[in-house]
């Protein structure tokens, strides 16, 4: 997929990466050279995900449990992973959900936890990271959102809600860090 890009060197974190697109993401990363850091909130799930990985040129991929629903310990995660890791250079952020229904069957609290997992844990990871990719001159935070953004799908109304929100947030912050050769 990324065969004449090279990413040797360059350390990416994937959320949502235990399964599916995020795991073919960091897959394909891996293949590029990057060393990769898969998250999910499933534990066995990432220990047999992080042995289908590429590794090669010295890559040492690993992975780590973080739930987007709460924030106080994924940032304390997060945190740990930016010490230990001296900075990530590219963020995936990914994440399933919420539950399909209908918006008159949406409750407040539907909409609060998508507000949460989608949008507060994307601005807060991406806040994390950003010092080391601003300081490098290099960062790519890429948010895997749908084509609801564009057109409402039916009985997913929270998402279509949600990832319209957090598709205006990343245009907005693009605009602030483009000049530090950060693009979102």
């Amino acid at each position: 997929m990324l065969k004449n890009y090279s990413l040797l060197g360059k350390k990416a974190l994937i959320l949502g990466a235990s399964q599916g697109l995020g795991l073919g993401v960091a897959r394909a990363l891996s293949e590029a050279g990057a060393t990769v850091i898969i998250a999910s909130r499933n534990h066995s799930k990432l220990e047999k995900a992080i042995t289908t990985l590429s590794i090669e040129k010295g890559q040492q991929h690993k992975w780590v449990e973080i739930d987007t629903m709460h924030l106080a310990e994924s940032k304390n995660t997060i945190e740990a992973l930016v010490d230990s890791e001296d900075g990530i250079d590219i963020l995936i952020n990914n994440t399933g959900g919420p539950t399909p229904k209908s918006m008159l069957d949406t409750t407040i609290e539907d909409l609060e936890n998508g507000f949460i997992s989608h949008l507060l844990h994307t601005h807060q990871t991406s806040l994390l990271l950003l010092p080391h990719m601003r300081k490098n001159g290099f960062g790519r935070i890429v948010n895997i959102l749908s084509t609801s953004i564009k057109e409402p799908i039916d009985q997913l109304g929270v998402s279509n809600t949600i990832r319209v929100a957090v598709a205006n947030w990343a245009k907005t912050l693009s605009r602030e860090v483009a000049i530090d050769g950060v693009t979102i």
